[in-house]
This record gives structure tokens, sequence and C-alpha cells, in this order.
């Protein structure tokens, strides 16, 4: 058994409020990123959590890597302007007609896919 207790890169939360974004039918959605490090094999949690406007969790999209995590918002859609080890920085999702089911990530190695989740 290893003691990780003490190493600065297990059991610790980053967690960025990256703004709103809008519907053409004027529904506002609230998007947080996460990344969370935890358990003794310091594996990590990623997601983009999605709250209405009054604040109450609708759901999310569990990322497998923190690179994938948008790191803000452009002209109404989730953006990469950071360097994101590979994946396509000019990517955007868009959350113009609602909640997508299913969200995209453009990366070297091809397109990943990620559904969206109302269980946390």
């Amino acid at each position: 058994c290893y003691d990780y207790t003490g190493r600065n890169t297990c059991n610790k939360t980053i967690v960025k409020y990256l703004g709103r974004v809008s519907t053409v039918k004027n529904k506002d959605y609230q998007i947080i990123t996460s990344f969370y490090v935890h358990g003794s094999s310091c594996r990590g949690t990623s997601r983009i959590n999605i709250y209405d406007d009054n604040d109450k969790y609708l759901g999310n999209y569990y990322v497998s890597m923190p690179y994938l995590l948008p790191d803000t918002i452009i002209n109404n859609q989730l953006a990469y302007s950071k360097n994101n080890k590979g994946c396509n920085k000019i990517h955007s999702i868009s959350f113009k007609k609602g909640l997508p089911k299913t969200i995209f990530i453009k990366c070297k190695d091809g397109i990943d896919s990620y559904a969206f989740s109302n269980e946390e």
C-alpha cells in the first residue's frame, strides 16, 4: 500500500467557470469544467458540467483527459484557445440548438465522441 496523501498531484480539484451559452430559443446554460484527481492511484475525472439559469445541475459530458476540457467561450461556443496536446484548438462546440446529446472533439488521432449524462 502506498500513501499518496502527501503528493501534490493527488486529491485535488480544478474547477473553472467558463460562462454562459445561449440557444436560438433564448435558453441559457452555464458551463463549468472540472478536473478531479482522486484515490490511491491518482486517477482523474474530467467533466464539462452544465447548469441551467437557476443554477440547477442538468448533467455533464465526461471526457477522457483534462486537455479535452474547453477553456473558454468564443461566439457563444465552447472553444479551445490553448495548445491541448494535439487536439484541434480551433474546434468549438455549439449549444445553438440546445444541449447536444453527443459532443465531438477532434484530435490528431481522430474524432472522439462524448455523450451527455444527467447522472452525477
